[in-house]
């Protein structure tokens, strides 16, 4: 078969070989470059092109190619399909192209010769990019001269002999060519978004020519014969030329910042800084420029017929007076929620007032109970924060300790002024009669608590200075007088009589036994029917016999634990069979009958101490009631 340019082995050759030429030539003219190219291209059996044969040949397959990618409905050629080598080449290679016409002409306008500066002989699809190459090569060179006229003194006479040495060397990128290496490799830094490395790049370069070391790395680096010692010592170079723009970058933004953020007079507006006591005390005129100015416009606010503003603060006062009149009318509008949340504090305030009297003025025990602490001075910076009676209002401004022990005085007052009958009546709702068990008609002769007398509760929380309350209160009977009820405490009850004693200890009786006889039968008639289940031919048969002859109720479950005791003995000394199935079955048997007996004995447990607190306020009321006798007859006897 023949082999032909529109051969895919062709086309795949050409390319790698542009690709490969593009990066060893760095020359932006494409002239030269295509010239470079026909002479050093040769495929087997196929003549050498002539002239602007291969680059018409190149143009021509890039066109089709792109007609092929962006067509949806033609059919690529075969070998050219997405994915091949040929596509992966000719999509670099388009990149690679476009780059180069890029390089050139901005080369062409850039450097001396009939189309310098201008722009029009530029295409139309690369005109704006290469204007914008050009300003920022512009700039960059720019900035390298101002920082190399920074850093770099005049060189004197002795350091002339070191450039000479570096001009007569004959190096291979020398001149013009290490001039066009330096620029495209600029370029190239700066259409990757890196103009940092360009910057470097570009000192490196201006380094090099007064510096014989530097020369001969690069020299090395660019002809691709430096060694591994070499590639270190140039990247050192490439760290130092950064760090060296950028210091002399950052020293440059910090004096621009400084000059542009000097302004010589500054109008701060503080009127949102500053509290109401300090509105009312600084009504003097400012003396600066910026006090001045916020003085003058609180001078516009206290009198509206001021025409005589100074000249920096005239209109700034007057194009604030609007929000600070709005601040006031926000002041003044106070929703009801806030309103009333304001007067729960002002009376939780005087309830922490009342109590904080009360506690300095008592000097009597309570019966031997221990004197309560006060819970203002629960929190360890209570003592620290500022006394709220002491000052001279009661809404000075109070911490989260002050507030939070002023509210909790609130409770503690509301809570004592609760009658004894609403406490009564509270006790009836939750426990309701004294038992379950006593309540029904199996035995109607049991008291409950709405069949016996209504006792009169002393307070649940006995006042502290009481008698001292006592006077103050029917004393201070006018509006603002507090309503709180102080009852002096009452002594402890005394012993019950024979008569309510027994009374008493029949109705726990009666009511344990009640409570105890439902579970007692059913765990009876439980064991019962489980050992009258046993098998009958076992060595266990004398075990089971002698705990039918025992007592029910409390010893079965008795009797229970010791079968199993017997049981563990057994096994221990060989005496059953552990192969027959039935002594297996009836050593489950048992232990299920303990958990059993453990848990009827548990629930009765339970109903036992059910009523002992059943019974327990039984004979709290019964105490009450004989105090509330005593002290009527004390009353009376008082009387006569």
């Amino acid at each position: 078969m023949p082999v032909s340019r529109n051969s895919v082995d062709y086309k795949t050759a050409l390319l790698r070989f542009l690709l490969k030429t593009h990066e060893q030539f760095p020359d932006p003219d494409i002239r030269k470059f295509w010239d470079h190219v026909a002479d050093q291209f040769s495929y087997p059996d196929l003549p050498t092109p002539q002239g602007d044969e291969l680059e018409e040949f190149c143009d021509t397959e890039v066109q089709q190619w792109q007609i092929e990618c962006d067509s949806f409905t033609k059919r690529r050629r075969k070998g050219h399909e997405k994915g091949s080598p040929y596509d992966i080449l000719m999509d670099q290679w388009a990149e690679t192209w476009d780059a180069r016409l890029l390089d050139h002409w901005q080369h062409l306008v850039t450097n001396p010769g009939q189309n310098q500066g201008n722009f029009d002989a530029v295409p139309s699809e690369f005109r704006a990019k290469v204007k914008e190459r050009v300003a920022a090569s512009e700039r960059i060179d720019q900035k390298s001269g101002q920082g190399s006229a920074k850093k770099t003194p005049p060189r004197k006479a002795k350091d002339q002999p070191r450039t000479s040495q570096t001009e007569s060397r004959n190096f291979e990128y020398d001149g013009e060519k290490l001039k066009r290496v330096v620029e495209a490799a600029k370029q190239r830094a700066c259409d990757v978004g890196k103009p940092d490395l360009a910057q470097a790049v570009n000192q490196i370069y201006l380094d090099a020519l007064i510096d014989m070391r530097l020369r001969v790395l690069l020299e090395a680096i660019l002809t691709q014969e430096a060694t591994a010692k070499q590639n270190e010592e140039f990247q050192e170079y490439v760290r130092r030329a950064k760090r060296k723009l950028r210091d002399t970058k950052g020293k440059d933004d910090k004096q621009a910042d400084s000059k542009k953020s000097s302004p010589q007079v500054q109008i701060a507006n503080k009127q949102q800084k500053v509290s109401a006591a300090k509105k009312d005390k600084d009504k003097t005129p400012g003396v600066g420029a910026t006090q001045g100015s916020i003085d003058s416009g609180y001078g516009s606010q206290r009198d509206d017929k001021v025409t005589n503003d100074s000249v920096s603060g005239s209109s700034f006062s007057r194009g604030n007076s609007e929000a600070v009149d709005g601040n006031k009318r926000r002041r003044a509008s106070i929703t009801s929620a806030a309103a009333a949340e304001q007067a729960d504090l002002e009376e939780a305030e005087r309830a922490s007032k009342r109590r904080k009297q009360a506690d300095d003025r008592d000097d009597s025990g309570s019966y031997g109970q221990k004197k309560p602490k006060s819970s203002a001075l629960k929190h360890p910076m209570a003592k620290r924060a500022p006394n709220s009676a002491e000052s001279g209002s009661e809404l000075s401004e109070a911490g989260d300790t002050d507030i939070e022990a002023a509210k909790e005085a609130y409770v503690d007052e509301m809570v004592r002024k609760k009658s004894a009958e609403a406490s009564k009546q509270a006790i009836e709702e939750q426990y309701g009669p004294v038992s379950p068990t006593v309540a029904d008609h199996r035995s109607p002769a049991a008291e409950s608590w709405r069949s016996m007398p209504s006792p009169n509760f002393p307070a649940s929380t006995p006042a502290r200075g009481a008698e001292a309350q006592a006077t103050a209160g029917a004393s201070n009977t006018g509006p603002g007088a507090s309503t709180a009820v102080m009852r002096v405490p009452s002594p402890p009850p005394e012993q019950l009589t024979e008569d309510e004693g027994s009374h008493a200890f029949k109705i726990i009786t009666g009511a344990t036994v009640e409570a105890m006889a439902p579970a007692m039968e059913r765990l009876e008639a439980k064991l019962d029917s489980l050992i009258s289940q046993r098998p009958q031919e076992n060595p266990l048969q004398d075990m089971i016999n002698a705990s039918k002859s025992k007592s029910k109720g409390k010893d079965a479950a008795t009797s229970a634990s010791q079968d199993l005791v017997n049981v563990a003995d057994m096994l221990q000394s060989g005496d059953l069979d552990l192969k027959n199935p039935d002594t297996t079955k009836l050593i489950s048997q048992l232990a299920r009958n303990a958990a059993e007996a453990s848990i009827h004995a548990a629930e009765a447990a339970r109903r036992a101490g059910e009523m002992a607190r059943d019974v327990s306020m039984v004979l709290m009321h019964l105490g009450t009631k004989q105090t509330g006798k005593q002290t009527a007859k004390g009353g009376q006897r008082k009387q006569e």
